[in-house]
């Protein structure tokens, strides 16, 4: 009885899902805080790898005036590097997100250089946490100061200056991680569910500011983050055409960004629409390793 109430409920709201994400995707919302196509003041944190020197990149340009942040100098001299070599004024601060006093100061003084019309706390790390309960603990303390207090200690200081202009957007980087928990990764999946919820409530908050709030969940993109997994990762998205759809939906001042679309809606689905026990029997092959330790640390940062 339980399949077939599970069954029908999914063939009703499955279309309400795609009919929300298709109007949300191509219509501007109504009276939400107006939408900046083209940001000149960007903070991008994490902009050594990955997605943050992806970002970092595509913004770029005569005119734009980036300021990035990561713990990898090297890394994050070569960032601006190119960034500059595709006439962007660039800023750097080898800052840890999890200082808080160092992000504030380097985000005022970013924003006395120029008023930061966009943030994006794209800072972050993804870790397998199959081991014993010591290390799932430590990995979950780690994973927080970075993922959850990192994005606060970038997104918060931003909000106050912009909150004085009545204006700018702030980008939280989430994942489809976010719409639910795995037993090997329980640490990396607590910290962008908390993301993603963090993200719906402040665009609520803020918008009387006329200050947009996006949240970014993506699937699995191939980039230095994810080459290091040994395990598969349906619906691998390049990073180019990642990148550009997660800024056209910046751009638009979108809620939620989210795909690929059937990866989406899988985990949407398993999360949402699955009884328990069902979910517990699809997650068996993970609790197998329940006695292997932690092996892989994925950086973005």
């Amino acid at each position: 009885m339980t399949l077939v109430f599970t069954g029908v409920f999914a063939l009703v709201t499955i279309p309400l899902v795609v009919v929300a994400k298709v109007y949300s995707s191509v219509i501007k919302p109504f009276n939400w805080a107006r939408p900046n196509p083209n940001p000149t003041s960007i903070l991008i944190t994490g902009a050594s790898y990955g997605l943050g020197a992806a970002f970092a990149k595509a913004y770029a340009g005569p005119g734009i005036h980036l300021a990035l942040t990561a713990r990898s100098e090297d890394k994050l001299a070569e960032t601006r590097a190119a960034c500059e070599a595709k006439g962007a004024t660039v800023m750097v601060g080898v800052v840890d997100v999890t200082d808080q006093e160092a992000m504030a100061d380097f985000i005022t003084t970013v924003d006395e250089a120029a008023p930061l019309e966009l943030v994006i706390a794209n800072a972050g790390v993804s870790e397998q946490s199959v081991g014993l309960a010591k290390e799932l603990e430590a990995s979950t303390r780690r994973l927080t100061d970075i993922n959850v207090v990192g994005v606060y200690n970038t997104v918060f200081p931003a909000i106050d200056l912009m909150k004085t202009r009545q204006a700018g957007q702030i980008v939280i980087m989430s994942s489809l991680a976010g719409f639910g928990g795995m037993p090997a990764s329980t640490a990396y999946f607590t910290t962008k569910t908390a993301m993603k919820a963090f993200g719906y409530g402040l665009r609520g908050q803020l918008n009387k500011y006329n200050i947009g709030v996006t949240t970014i969940c993506p699937g699995f993109v191939r980039s230095e983050m994810t080459r290091i997994n040994k395990f598969p990762m349906p619906g691998l998205m390049d990073e180019a055409p990642a990148i550009a759809y997660m800024m056209e939906g910046i751009a638009a001042n979108v809620s939620v960004v989210t795909f690929p679309w059937p990866m989406y809606l899988a985990v949407w689905y398993m999360q949402n629409m699955l009884p328990d026990d069902a979910r517990d029997i699809l997650f068996m092959p993970f609790l197998a390793l329940r006695n292997r330790r932690s092996s892989s640390t994925n950086k973005s940062d």
